[in-house]
């Protein structure tokens, strides 16, 4: 099985080959570097689940979708989060490139950082 990781840069999910756990590697889309989990069966988001972005500290949370509509704590810093019935129920802080135009989205832990166009690569700070 795959292991699957997020780039808390970018937002992107990638899926990883299991000799790849434990290593860094680099994100494709910004460059960033993202850290594999030590195993594939460290529960990284597996099919049915929903990745959870805390509002706290930006940390990324997995839960069950058998349990949208219910609450499942941040595993960094504790906070209350609510578990939406699916990944696109999440805020996200959408914007248009002044460069070229091409429409971003955002998460909402990325809010008050720069991010990188993924056309022209032109740096836009997130409100």
């Amino acid at each position: 099985m795959p292991i699957r990781v997020r780039c808390q840069e970018c937002g992107r999910a990638y899926r990883l080959k299991n000799q790849m756990a434990g290593r860094k590697v680099k994100c494709p889309e910004c460059g960033a570097v993202i850290r594999a989990p030590e195993r594939a069966s460290d529960r990284s988001a597996e099919e049915g689940d929903i990745t959870i972005y805390c509002g706290e500290c930006g940390a990324e949370t997995t839960a069950r979708t058998s349990d949208a509509g219910g609450t499942v704590r941040c595993k960094e810093c504790g906070a209350k989060l609510p578990i939406p019935s699916s990944h696109l129920d999440q805020p996200q802080i959408r914007r248009f490139c002044p460069q070229c135009g091409t429409r971003l989205r955002a998460l909402p832990h990325q809010a008050g950082k720069r991010v990188k166009c993924r056309r022209c690569e032109e740096e836009i700070a997130l409100p």
